[in-house]
């Protein structure tokens, strides 16, 4: 559920519509408090009893809470408990339960006065990110690499190159990790690096249209 604009032609709608075109249920939201997050999040997890490859995306604000990554909701704002402004990664984690492969992507780690904000009103948050734990068939890719900072401006080349990749009916868990850190790298002159950690090798990411077979 990324705190994205579906506006025609914007990185979400984008992404999307390159998920459906290679086979997924997409459930999508935007803009959502922490009550609509969690209503896509049961959505989710409704969808995940027999799903062979389960993709997260999210593209908003995130603060390090001693560790631990919170994706904020979009009426998070200094002096609302954090309880009620956010859900934590790791729950979103832990929902995910796909046969093959569970590809977990957050675009965050941006420098901007929200961020800096519910940082300072709040004791141990840094709007960063911070190093998950490794899990068992999953892909994990940040933006940025942990603890770093990224741009203040708007544009996301992370997910302009997601955008670009999760079209293909042949891609593979190995093929995206490789895009976005080389093409992110590229794009940015080698200021921004993204994160990618990942023990799935090379998990072809889009379904087979129904009745075709490998």
């Amino acid at each position: 559920a990324p705190t994205a604009t579906d506006a025609p032609g914007s990185h979400a709608s984008r992404i999307a519509g390159g998920l459906q075109r290679m086979h997924y249920r997409v459930i999508f939201g935007r803009q959502q408090d922490q009550a609509g997050m969690r209503k896509y999040m049961n959505e989710f997890r409704g969808e995940l009893k027999d799903a062979e490859v389960a993709l997260f995306y999210f593209k908003g604000v995130t603060l390090d809470s001693s560790g631990r990554n919170l994706l904020m909701a979009s009426n998070a704002a200094p002096g609302r408990p954090i309880e009620q402004s956010a859900i934590s990664l790791d729950e979103i984690a832990d929902l995910m339960n796909a046969k093959q492969a569970n590809v977990l992507l957050v675009d965050a780690g941006l420098a901007d006065r929200t961020t800096e904000a519910l940082a300072r009103a709040n004791s141990g948050l840094s709007p960063t990110m911070a190093r998950m734990r490794d899990r068992s068939r999953f892909m994990v890719a940040f933006a940025n690499m942990p603890g770093k900072v990224g741009r203040s401006d708007t544009e996301s080349p992370f997910a302009d190159v997601l955008a670009t990749y999760l079209t293909s009916q042949d891609l593979t868990s190995a093929d995206l990790g490789r895009h976005l850190q080389q093409d992110v790298f590229d794009r940015t002159r080698g200021s921004q690096l993204p994160w990618v950690r990942s023990d799935l090798g090379a998990v072809r990411l889009a379904a087979l249209p129904e009745g075709q077979t490998a």
